[in-house]
């Protein structure tokens, strides 16, 4: 059909383009209904669905559509767009894009539109047919069907504008197409939206006044509700909707980022936390893996299956396949049974020129490795992989899990690890000695001794401290002196620089390889404990560099290997100096209750350490409060009980941090209590909170009360709870507490 200039058509080109300062000249009631309707103002939603008039324009009866399909009434919703998608021209348009809009709309829906747009010609005509193309590119990436969000964003380039043509150019990357940057940015209104960005405004001063006013509100104050309502308030999601139905798919990633922490800022809700995270994901949010670990407590097996298959459709509607495979690692351990039969049956394998930092390949390497413990294929499939597929696997697998795997598949690996493909590779060479060594010990005898001269000969002497604490015997003396050597020479120079006002940066810190190969001995030199202890009370070395040689002394003393006289100076503060920190005083109080730490490993005295300990508790930093909490567990494990002892550990389960509610978890079953009416309330609060705490705890939890013979209530239902949990990483601590 041919448009022309009538107010008629003009005004079904403002619909479809949302151009909302037109759509606010006309004066008309039914332009006014659809609009406020999209916008989600309250308004347009007075009165029941059934008092709307029998007699409807289009544009009205497009509004009734959209209410009824926002009250959930989906059926009735498409009725009123099919009758609005029968009209010719512009109105028929409208009613088929509303169709294709539905959340349960197919590919047929889509088609029809196309088939609207292919009969329109005319003034204006082009720009509608691109806008059109532009909303569907943008819903077929909601559901999931990639090409045909490719086919659209093409056909919308192809009959774009200027201005609309450049900032498509800018996003073409999100379709498999080369990205255009101009030096211009488009300052068309109908590509940059004001009237959308207001509300994006609107919601964020919403929330943050929000937030100020709770800061100070008494907490006696009762706030009522009246009605429906989101967590995150109707602005941010009118923002979105308006968004999608402009198809600016270009503003709508940085709207539903906006979107995701708003919801997070105000619910825990499993619902509302997996509706985030999906929204931060496709809106290609940074660190989506660490929002998600942090997160994995809200969420349930069916929240996990909504996220991954609902919302994200598998990965389809995810632009970036790498913030995709960061939520399958991060959720690997719970990833649906079909989702990891889909990813290992899909999986290449590693090509032939994949380097170590290889981006997308090296996330998939590790991604199959973790799975391997859950599929049977994965596991067939490795023996098919030659030397480099199998080599390059057996580096980038977790030493944790390796006991899980058949012997085959371990001496395959290992193999494959040392092979000479793997160890010509610069890159490869390098790394995933911690996984080969591991492999190596779980090993029958016979086959180690197949492996022992080709791992000692090519593992590199970096690698020989975390070797010897892995595999004592493995790595003869005199290399484990050479390593000693090494690392006091390090430790010299480490603390010379500091002299002069510079130091090193470590992956694994001497005084750390130092203490793995004196404790491989057992056994450590007066000369070791004199290099750490210069550098541990040294005012010119810095915090990192103090805590790592006291934490070196804590092996130390755990084992016996020193004497508190040795080390008394290391008991005394040392000023943090604020040139070698990001907050000096959280560096300070960190540092001060590591010494403290290491001090009762020689003796408790309650006098000097009790209060600093119960203080140091309920830090706000967590590292203060995981060191306190984990020194008072040892303690109460070792035999010693006080008050304050039972409450730190009891305010332990109360922690923000599932780490540190964890660090108390063995004491509540190997540790002493002063009052045992207060070790039965910390263990009903572990199983109150088991369903809903994080994996790290609830794995914790499922480990010590396998390990113990006790049977009272709590432990009974804890144990239950464990083999059935939702993550694997659980149900094998429940399983098999000492490989944990």
């Amino acid at each position: 059909m041919k448009l022309d200039k009538s107010a008629e058509d003009q005004m079904y080109q403002a619909c479809i383009s949302w151009n909302i300062p037109a759509l606010r000249d006309t004066g008309r009631d039914d332009v006014d209904q659809f609009k406020r309707t999209i916008q989600l103002l309250p308004s347009a939603f007075n009165g029941a669905l059934d008092e709307a008039p029998k007699r409807m324009t289009p544009l009205r009866r497009a509004a009734e559509g959209l209410r009824a399909e926002l009250a959930g009434e989906g059926e009735a919703a498409r009725k009123h767009y099919e009758i609005v998608a029968k009209r010719q021209g512009l109105p028929g348009v409208l009613g088929s894009l509303l169709i294709a809009w539905m959340s349960d709309a197919t590919e047929r829906d889509f088609a029809r539109v196309e088939r609207k747009l292919s009969g329109l010609t005319g003034p204006g005509s082009r720009d509608v047919i691109a806008r059109s193309h532009c909303k569907l590119a943008t819903w077929s990436f909601d559901h999931g069907w990639v090409d045909r969000s490719h086919h659209h964003l093409e056909e919308a380039r192809r009959h774009a504008g200027k201005n609309l043509g450049m900032t498509l150019d800018n996003i073409g990357h999100w379709f498999g197409r080369d990205r255009i940057l101009y030096w211009r940015r488009s300052r068309d209104d109908l590509t940059t939206f004001p009237w959308i960005g207001e509300w994006v405004d609107q919601a964020a001063k919403t929330s943050i006044e929000k937030q100020f006013r709770d800061s100070f509100k008494s907490p006696w104050t009762k706030t009522w509700s009246i009605g429906s309502q989101t967590v995150e308030g109707t602005d941010i999601q009118s923002a979105e909707m308006q968004a999608s139905w402009a198809g600016a798919l270009w503003m709508l990633p940085e709207i539903q980022r906006q979107h995701a922490a708003l919801i997070l800022a105000k619910s825990n809700e499993s619902e509302d936390v997996a509706r985030a995270i999906a929204l931060w994901a496709k809106g290609g949010g940074r660190e989506t893996n660490q929002l998600v670990s942090a997160m994995e407590a809200a969420l349930t097996e069916s929240t996990i299956e909504d996220l991954l298959v609902n919302q994200l459709h598998d990965g389809r509607s995810v632009r970036d396949r790498e913030i995709w495979l960061g939520i399958c690692h991060s959720l690997w351990a719970e990833l649906p049974d079909r989702i990891v039969d889909d990813f290992v049956r899909d999986y290449q394998g590693p090509p032939l020129d994949m380097r170590l930092h290889g981006g997308i390949g090296t996330i998939e390497l590790a991604l199959f490795g973790k799975l391997l413990v859950r599929s049977q294929v994965a596991v067939e499939r490795v023996y098919a992989f030659n030397d480099w597929e199998a080599g390059l696997l057996a580096r980038s697998l977790f030493p944790q899990l390796l006991d899980e795997l058949p012997p085959t598949l371990l001496a395959r690996l290992l193999g494959a690890g040392l092979s000479d493909v793997v160890l010509a590779n610069e890159d490869w060479r390098t790394t995933g000695w911690e996984t080969l060594v591991t492999c190596w010990t779980l090993l029958d005898e016979s086959t180690r001794s197949d492996f022992r001269d080709a791992l000692l000969e090519t593992i590199p002497e970096s690698e020989i401290p975390s070797a010897v604490a892995i595999a004592p015997g493995l790595v003869p003396k005199h290399r484990v002196e050479a390593g000693i050597k090494t690392s006091l020479g390090l430790l010299a120079q480490e603390l010379r620089d500091s002299a002069t006002g510079s130091w090193t940066g470590w992956s694994t810190h001497p005084a750390t390889d130092l203490a793995r190969l004196a404790l491989s001995q057992g056994r450590v030199n007066g000369d070791a404990v004199a290099h750490l202890l210069k550098i541990a009370t040294a005012p010119t070395t810095n915090s990192q560099q103090r805590r790592s040689c006291l934490l070196a002394f804590e092996a130390f003393a755990t084992e016996g290997l020193i004497e508190r006289a040795q080390i008394q100076d290391a008991f005394l503060p040392v000023t943090v100096r604020s040139v070698m920190s990001n907050d000096t005083a959280v560096d300070q109080r960190l540092e001060d209750i590591t010494r403290l730490a290491l001090m009762v490993q020689f003796g408790y005295d309650q006098a000097t350490s009790e209060g600093p300990l119960l203080a140091a508790s309920r830090d706000p930093d967590t590292q203060v409060r995981l060191v306190a909490v984990t020194a008072v567990c040892q303690l109460s494990i070792s035999g010693l009980a006080s008050p304050s002892f039972d409450a730190t550990i009891l305010g332990a389960l109360y922690d923000p941090h599932p780490r540190v509610q964890a660090k108390a978890v063995p004491a509540l079953w190997r540790g002493r209590f002063e009052s045992e009416a207060l070790r039965e309330v910390a263990r009903a609060r572990v199983a109150e909170v088991f369903p809903t705490a994080h994996r790290e705890l609830r794995a914790t939890i499922a480990q010590e009360t396998a390990l113990v013979e006790i049977n009272d209530q709590f432990t009974q239902a804890l144990r239950q709870l464990a083999i059935r949990d939702r993550s694997w990483i659980v149900r094998r601590a429940a399983a098999s507490p000492d490989a944990v």
